[in-house]
């Protein structure tokens, strides 16, 4: 019995000790972290809600952070990443109130740091406008559990569920 609460207890801090050294590696403070009950952040001024996985405050200003399950390749990014990190960029520092540095990428292999500045501002309320302006979108796609999944499915006239 005592080598099974102490197996237990071993377990505990092992997890304690991971988790603890995923959190310090995080650029400065967390000051919101995507978990159950987390506010969703929203921007009335570029119209967005989203809930990037982690904000940390450096000392410089905040800077969003999206972990990825996947490893990064060889080419970097992929361009739907960096649009989605810009885009959590602009929602953390209207939502938050505070000048956004940077963006993280973390993926398996590596973090990829993102400048966000007046140029990748730019760049994605370009990119923003232009999705606007393409108001007649269509489902991309013929699989029943993205459709199940997706947060416009109760407005979607083209929903497969």
């Amino acid at each position: 019995m005592s080598s099974v609460l102490l197996a237990l207890a071993a377990l505990a801090f092992l997890l304690w000790l991971f988790l603890r050294g995923r959190v310090e590696a995080l650029p400065g403070e967390v000051v919101y972290q995507d978990e159950p009950g987390a506010e969703t952040l929203v921007s009335h001024r570029y119209g967005l809600v989203g809930r990037p996985d982690y904000v940390t405050r450096g000392k410089r200003g905040l800077v969003p952070v999206e972990v990825k399950s996947r490893a990064c390749g060889a080419h970097g990014p992929y361009p739907g990443e960096r649009a989605q990190l810009l885009t959590y960029c602009l929602l953390a520092e209207e939502a938050l109130s505070e000048r956004v540095i940077a963006g993280e990428l973390r993926y398996r292999n590596r973090v990829v740091r993102v400048s966000f500045g007046d140029r990748e501002r730019r760049e994605i309320t370009a990119l923003l406008e232009a999705m606007d302006a393409a108001c007649d979108a269509h489902r991309s796609h013929d699989q029943a559990a993205r459709c199940r999944r997706c947060g416009f499915r109760e407005r979607c006239a083209e929903a497969l569920v």
